[in-house]
């Protein structure tokens, strides 16, 4: 597929969210969604490459407010972005190799690839269809949901 290479990656991305950038629209030709899109995504990536290098540099588990032991915040907060760029890259039918989980099984992976393969033009069309009739971009997700859902 012919890339939209001549789009310029936004102020501020970080080593790893401009190569991500590159490497997707090299690859992909984007609307203004999927831009929107690859653009919270490459953001995502970087903050969470930021959360890691502090993470290194801490203790895994910390005082609570009561001297109790709990693991320090920055997990949760990891955790919470690595969710974001799973479901970010799904949005755009892209993988991201080592951004989830370790967890995710074989029906996970189905799924993306379903996902993956549903046709860049057919939900084009469908955003079209939608946007002519006054719809919104949440029926188009819904469909979307519907065949990444086999349903």
């Amino acid at each position: 597929m012919a890339g939209s290479s001549q789009l310029r990656p936004p102020a501020g991305l970080a080593a790893r969210g401009r190569a991500l950038w590159r490497r997707i629209t090299e690859t992909y030709e984007l609307d203004g969604i999927e831009t929107e899109l690859l653009t919270e995504l490459c953001r995502a990536v970087d903050q969470c490459d930021r959360i890691r290098a502090e993470l290194s540099k801490a203790e895994l588990l910390v005082p609570g407010s009561r001297g109790q032991t709990r693991p320090n915040p920055l997990l949760t907060t990891l955790s919470t972005e690595v969710k974001l760029v799973d479901r970010l890259a799904g949005s755009l039918g892209v993988s991201m190799p080592g951004a989830s989980g370790a967890g995710k099984g074989r029906g996970h992976q189905a799924k993306a690839a379903r996902c993956a393969g549903l046709s860049r033009s057919r939900l084009r069309a469908v955003r079209d269809a939608v946007a002519a009739g006054g719809g919104t971009w949440g029926r188009v997700a819904v469909l979307r949901q519907a065949v990444c859902d086999g349903g």
